[in-house]
């Protein structure tokens, strides 16, 4: 074992949501993208959704949806505002077909909008815009993100809310140095009980994609300086502001 120290960095999987959703109000404050925009309008890919009636949210044991299931055409776009409050009826399925099928043609290099052009390929298990289900959606706002700003996901996170904030120790992939500063992490085995060191988290699913609903790694003080900055009007300890006090609320 190994005391906790402040320099350790941490997989922070859905608190990564939150940084996400910063950058997005943010495009929203700039009149960029509005809440009640077709996600086609951005991501293409998107236009026609095709959702398996057949899927029950909500029941467990469950296994998602394949392309071999028989679908029929969603009736409804995808809006902004869906992927935002997990209304898009989106699974969260990390190891579906499309996914897998860009990875191996990438040789594993694939970037945030192509793995999102995957998504898109995933049938839907809800009705976009009628009931919630925990998805990918904020993974797609990374790639909307990417495709209005013009710059990479990260790279628009460092220019717009790590770098104004003084946040240094906030990535999308784990570097050799950040490794050294990895806090374990573990995990149960459903059918023995046993608890076992888990080896990846699962959310960095190529060299180049970078996940806006679960992909940041970095430290408790520098996740705090951006919690800091919200829970003050949007105006961080640098007097630096990232949103507007009517858009986080």
């Amino acid at each position: 074992t190994k005391a906790v120290s402040s320099s350790d960095v941490y997989d922070l999987y859905s608190a990564s949501k939150v940084v996400t959703m910063t950058a997005a109000m943010q495009l929203v404050e700039a009149g960029l993208i509005h809440l009640d925009d077709p996600v086609s309008k951005y991501l293409p890919a998107f236009d026609k959704m095709r959702l398996d009636p057949e899927f029950k949210v909500g029941e467990f044991p469950f296994t998602w949806p394949t392309n071999e299931a028989k679908t029929i055409p969603a009736k409804n776009p995808i809006l902004i505002k869906d992927l935002m409050m997990m209304t898009a009826g989106l699974s969260y399925d990390l190891c579906s077909e499309p996914i897998q099928r860009v990875k191996f043609e990438s040789n594993g290099e694939a970037g945030t909008v192509e793995i999102v052009n995957a998504i898109a390929e995933m049938p839907l298990i809800a009705e976009p815009g009628t009931r919630f289900s925990y998805g990918l959606g904020h993974d797609v706002i990374g790639a909307v993100i990417e495709v209005v700003s013009g710059k990479r996901f990260s790279e628009y996170m460092k220019k717009n809310i790590f770098d104004p904030l003084e946040v240094f120790d906030l990535a999308y992939q784990v570097t050799d140095e950040a490794r050294t500063r990895l806090s374990a992490q573990y995990e149960c085995d459903m059918e023995t009980g046993n608890i076992q060191p888990k080896p990846d988290m699962g959310f960095r699913l190529t060299k180049r994609f970078e996940s806006g609903g679960a992909g940041l790694v970095g430290s408790v003080d520098s996740y705090s300086l951006i919690i800091d900055a919200l829970a003050n009007d949007g105006i961080g300890h640098t007097g630096a502001r990232i949103l507007k006090k009517e858009s986080i609320q």
